[in-house]
């Protein structure tokens, strides 16, 4: 693969900025982690909590430090949570130590990993789907989630909402509770590129002991018209209803004002 310099970042930027960084920048979102599952679960028809049935084995695919992972843990479910990063996994390893729950946790490439055995809920949470710039990459990664899907599995594919995007890019200060609780301060900048159709953002920590012009974080991604993905999950062997997408985590329908592009698709 031809690797391209992006923000000083090569091409496998994932494989890079997935680290420690990142966790201290988005730490907050573990506060809506039950929310968003919560949200997933209604949206897959499956129950909000198991207790007495044999346990619904999920996917969390790209799963980061385990914040959805643990909520489904939390409820019953028997998780797999699959990622690269193994700062990351490891933070999971912690957290699920702490909360006295049961994970499995893989490092593994979306674009190859498979599992010893079926699930009946895959989900890919908070935009992490359209890393690579070679679309057929990215249709692999539809085609192997398919692949570990029991008959009559579900998908749960959450992303950026395009045109919602394209009114939050520009450059902003914001203040960060880092994982010891010490505000910082951080750049972010995000910008979209069209030609690429690709979401960029970038975070630097306005730190004097960082380099000038280092940035702490990057990451960018492929942003999708909602036919645009729709064809894509289909051509994976999906079977999507126009009417199974929301705008948000709270049941809104999608429209070009929706913050997220929610998605549920069925494997016959």
């Amino acid at each position: 693969m031809n690797k391209v310099r992006k923000g000083g970042f090569e091409e496998d930027w994932y494989l890079k900025s997935f680290g420690d960084d990142f966790a201290r920048i988005y730490n907050r979102k573990n506060e809506t982690a039950k929310e968003e599952v919560a949200a997933v679960l209604r949206y897959a028809q499956l129950p909000e909590k198991i207790e007495d049935a044999p346990a619904i084995a999920v996917l969390d695919l790209c799963c980061g430090w385990g914040r959805h992972a643990l909520e489904f843990a939390s409820r019953g479910y028997d998780v797999t949570g699959i990622d690269t990063s193994d700062v990351l996994l490891q933070i999971a390893r912690e957290n699920a130590e702490k909360a006295g729950l049961k994970l499995r946790l893989m490092n593994a490439d979306m674009r190859s990993f498979s599992l010893p055995h079926k699930v009946r809920l895959a989900v890919n949470l908070w935009t992490s789907f359209g890393y690579f710039s070679d679309d057929e990459e990215n249709q692999v990664v539809l085609k192997n989630v398919w692949n570990v899907l029991e008959p009559g599995g579900i998908f749960i594919l959450d992303l950026d909402n395009l045109p919602y995007f394209l009114n939050t890019t520009g450059a902003e200060i914001i203040t960060i509770n880092s994982r010891d609780g010490t505000p910082v301060e951080a750049l972010k900048r995000e910008v979209y590129e069209s030609e690429r159709s690709r979401r960029i953002v970038s975070y630097r920590f306005l730190d004097p002991n960082k380099a000038a012009g280092e940035e702490s974080v990057y990451l960018e991604c492929r942003l999708y018209q909602y036919e645009d993905i729709r064809r894509a999950v289909v051509r994976a062997g999906f079977r999507v209803n126009p009417a199974e997408k929301w705008g948000d985590f709270r049941g809104t329908p999608l429209t070009e004002h929706s913050p997220r592009m929610i998605i549920r698709a069925d494997k016959p």
